[in-house]
């Protein structure tokens, strides 16, 4: 129905004589329900709510503000309205002020000042002060960090119906944050979520599809899922539709595409498309190659909260390539990632396993190490193949003081669980002890196989023992030419 036609027929029935009825029928215009979607209309509608002093419009006026809606762009304009609104006890505004606090948009982060107004917006039964204070329990956000209390505060809020608690509420399933996995369910209660129009669900749904967490993988429908939810500004939506341009999966690769998808999510405040932006410098895609603007991007990516940010920065403090080295300073921000609310911390912990393993900032612990490790190596249904290689070392006794750790059982199994996962030197490390009888039963058949999957991943001693086999007719027929072959690949002649 065209604007004029709606004012008219509203103006007739006496709807739009309050300034609260204005900001509801400015809603309607913001997101396209029942009228044709006009957001210049919906800014024009709120201002002059405003001015006749209605919070929701304040809100709704800020977040135009906030997202650059019918509107230029304006962060502290947005946290002026909401404001107003909060000092008015107006919940809804306690809340979106609380979020400007913690991304510091248009107003300087203050963590504690966040948790008291996602409290007081709780204290006047709003369930998203219960979802934000959730994400605060899980990212240390003014608060000690606490998987099950943030599990608990986002089964409130969906309990009270609230899609984005649903949203985080499946997540937690999905990931196993503060709750046993169950991938399956997870799955299903964001899509529950999504089906009632929470656009972060619809995205999160659609990294299941992509990754076959609880569901059959499924890309295409992956894709769906991440456009629709980018086309209705989930950030994580569309970051994730950039990282399909990025890989080409489904999409033609596209890099420029990809950055300015990035961009658009970074400009509300997401610290996962400010890495992903650092990796395009890094890489040169869709950019010119620029490793200052990667350190930048990752730097923000970590002020934002991502994990990946602080990890990519610590991996640039371990290199002795860099000229900065600082080994103390590459823990201290592994152990900053293990904070965030994002929660994928495998890398964190790998990382943070190998220093306790070699003593690489921090002093010399095993037992350490083999915590951060397991950590990693369970994180999901494939775990972290270099945790795995570590653990296998560890408990087959080949690192400085293991000793009192050795199991040779444990060993094997880690080492091949590594193997399954596509490490290289863990395929070789397998094959050898086959070969030789070391912690295991003999068997060539069984270690040929092994060298054989090493080589054709590239890798180069993996060549060299499966040509000795061949060579020697262990495990296989003996072929001086396939030898012969072999030994070339490893010498590029």
């Amino acid at each position: 129905m065209p604007v004029a036609e709606v004012m008219d027929e509203l103006q007739a029935v006496g709807v739009i004589a309050s300034a609260e009825a204005q900001a509801r029928l400015g809603l309607r215009f913001r997101r396209g329900n029942g009228v044709q979607r006009n957001l210049e209309e919906a800014v024009r509608l709120f201002r002059a709510s405003a001015d006749g002093g209605s919070n929701l419009a304040r809100v709704q006026l800020g977040l135009c503000y906030l997202d650059g809606e019918g509107m230029e762009e304006d962060e502290e304009e947005a946290v002026n309205l909401f404001r107003t609104a909060a000092a008015m006890g107006y919940s809804d505004a306690q809340v979106q002020l609380g979020k400007c606090c913690t991304t510091g948009r248009g107003t300087e982060r203050n963590f504690d000042e966040a948790v008291r107004l996602f409290r007081k917006a709780i204290e006047k039964g709003n369930s998203d002060g219960l979802v934000e204070l959730g994400r605060c329990f899980q990212g240390s956000i003014g608060l000690a960090q606490d998987w099950k209390e943030a599990f608990r505060l986002f089964r409130r809020a969906t309990e009270e119906g609230n899609d984005e608690g649903e949203c985080e509420f499946g997540r937690c399933y999905l990931e196993g944050f503060g709750v046993e996995k169950d991938q399956e369910k997870g799955a299903n209660i964001l899509r529950s979520a999504a089906k009632k129009g929470c656009w972060d669900a619809c995205s999160r749904l659609g990294r299941c599809y992509e990754f076959g967490f609880g569901v059959e993988k499924n890309l295409e429908e992956a894709y769906r899922l991440y456009k629709l939810s980018a086309e209705n500004n989930s950030a994580h939506g569309i970051v994730s539709l950039g990282t399909m341009y990025v890989e080409g999966v489904v999409v033609e690769a596209d890099g420029e595409q990809a950055v300015h998808l990035f961009q658009r999510a970074a400009k509300r405040g997401s610290g996962w498309a400010y890495v992903e932006l650092g990796y395009c410098y890094y890489e040169g895609v869709g950019v010119n190659q620029n490793f200052n603007e990667a350190e930048r991007h990752f730097r923000l990516g970590a002020y934002h909260g991502h994990t990946d940010g602080y990890v990519e920065l610590a991996l640039g403090y371990s290199h002795d390539d860099t000229g900065a080295r600082d080994s103390e300073e590459a823990v201290r921000l592994l152990r900053k990632a293990m904070t965030c609310r994002n929660g994928l911390h495998s890398r964190a912990h790998f990382l943070l396993g190998s220093a306790y393993v070699h003593g690489d900032g921090v002093d010399q612990d095993i037992d350490q190490a083999i915590l951060h490790l397991k950590q990693s190596s369970d994180y999901d249904s494939s775990g972290s193949s270099d945790a795995q290689f570590y653990l296998g070392n560890i408990y087959c006794g080949n690192y400085e003081k293991c000793e009192g750790r050795r199991d040779m059982s444990q060993g094997v199994r880690y080492l091949k669980l590594a193997a399954s996962n596509g490490h290289m030197n863990a395929c070789v490390q397998m094959g050898v002890f086959l070969r030789d009888g070391h912690g295991v039963e003999k068997n060539l058949t069984e270690a040929v196989a092994f060298f054989r999957k090493a080589a054709d991943g590239g890798h180069r001693i993996g060549q060299i023992l499966l040509g000795l086999c061949y060579q020697r007719g262990e495990g296989v027929d003996k072929n001086l030419g396939e030898a012969i072959r072999l030994f070339r690949q490893e010498y590029d002649w």
